[in-house]
């Protein structure tokens, strides 16, 4: 059995059967210990990841058949303290067990992947953390203070590792607008810094249910046959010149595009990307609960081709006036690990949006546009359920 499928009564069973000793993947916590949290969730992450199970008694790092810990708001109070207290916040799945024979008692299984941050600090003593044999006992581990040059290395792999996934992002936009020979366009992009597990799949139908407005012109980027004629949904082919289209392309390591082309004729506005990211951030509220090991990713959205803009410059007449274009340029956003508020997440990417393209007091400017995004957010979760 992996420990990290362990999820209900008869896995810890089958641990206290088999007299399961600690590894350095594996510990037994009889209580919550509010000090130790933040150390011990940061050296699971800084070293090979594992499991914390916090309602087990141990003796000589076997587990004894127990019965937990007080019922309460435990889960809850863990993810507080990860989440104030490490830096990056640590990735993690909390399951809760109940006890069967004691409706008072329940166990908790923290699920820690081994981070692709490299380096997590628990901020509320300024230090590093990870998990290591200190004894000359096999079995026992504990968390150890990173040395300083170990910091410095941690630091370095995790900055190598942005330059890289940068290039990836970069390369891949570039691409896809090879391909798709686009004349105006733009790329909102979602890439994970700690991947999906090979396990889990998002396929090309849940995608497309997962959009708040699915249209026709939805269509997946590998799909398509060629670059002059794009399929719809339903098999036909139409010409890309004149067609408004919306493409998709999901990589095996869970990275996320959603690109929208613009015909002949079309006009692009300074909406549209905060749309198709308002879609986004409620597919991957979506994931989240499915699979709360995605942790933090990057947004980007890169604009190929120009946005019309009217600053809505009126004058004593009640004219509207002024107006400009913007081109060929691109924001990046990163979103925080774990669950997430939609609504503060996307009203921080509209600024940022907005001040790229020099728009100032956009809130103010377009109060409806978040109304709206959230009215879109409520009908979709209500037809979806």
């Amino acid at each position: 059995m992996s420990i990290f499928s362990i999820s209900k009564y008869d896995d810890l069973q089958t641990l206290w059967n088999n007299h399961q000793i600690e590894t350095i993947n594996l510990e037994y916590k009889s209580q919550i210990g509010p000090n130790e949290v933040a150390k011990d969730v940061s050296s699971f992450a800084n070293a090979e990841g594992g499991v914390i199970i916090y309602g087990i008694d141990e003796d000589d790092g076997r587990p004894k058949q127990s019965n937990g810990i007080e019922r309460g708001q435990n889960s809850e109070r863990i993810q507080q303290i990860v989440s104030s207290s490490t830096a990056p916040e640590v990735p993690m799945a909390i399951d809760v067990i109940d006890n069967p024979s004691d409706n008072e008692k329940e166990f908790l299984v923290l699920k820690i992947p081994k981070s692709d941050f490299y380096i997590h600090q628990v901020t509320t003593s300024g230090k590093f953390y990870v998990r290591n044999n200190t004894t000359t006992r096999p079995h026992e581990y504990n968390p150890i203070e990173l040395k300083e040059n170990d910091i410095a290395l941690r630091y370095e792999a995790r900055f190598r590792n942005k330059l890289i996934q940068e290039s990836f992002v970069q390369k891949k936009e570039s691409k896809i607008f090879k391909l798709m020979n686009w004349n105006n366009g733009i790329i909102v992009s979602l890439v994970p810094h700690v991947r999906i597990p090979a396990s889990f799949k998002i396929t090309k139908e849940i995608f497309r249910q997962f959009f708040v407005n699915p249209k026709t012109s939805i269509v997946i980027y590998s799909d398509m046959p060629t670059t002059s004629n794009v399929p719809t949904s339903d098999g036909r082919m139409t010409d890309p010149r004149f067609v408004e289209r919306v493409f998709l392309e999901i990589n095996s390591d869970g990275s996320v595009f959603c690109c929208r082309q613009l015909g002949q004729g079309f006009v692009m506005t300074v909406f549209d990307p905060i749309f198709l990211t308002s879609e986004l951030l409620h597919l991957w509220e979506r994931i989240l609960k499915i699979h709360p090991f995605y942790g933090g990713v990057s947004l980007r959205i890169n604009l190929n081709g120009s946005i019309e803009i009217k600053d809505r410059h009126i004058d004593r007449f009640g004219s509207e006036s002024g107006g400009r274009t913007v081109s060929d340029f691109s924001i990046e956003y990163e979103l925080p690990p774990g669950n997430f508020d939609k609504k503060e997440q996307l009203t921080r990417i509209f600024e940022k949006w907005f001040e790229a393209v020099n728009i100032d007091d956009s809130l103010k400017l377009f109060p409806t546009t978040i109304t709206t995004i959230e009215q879109n957010w409520r009908i979709y979760d209500k037809k979806i359920g």
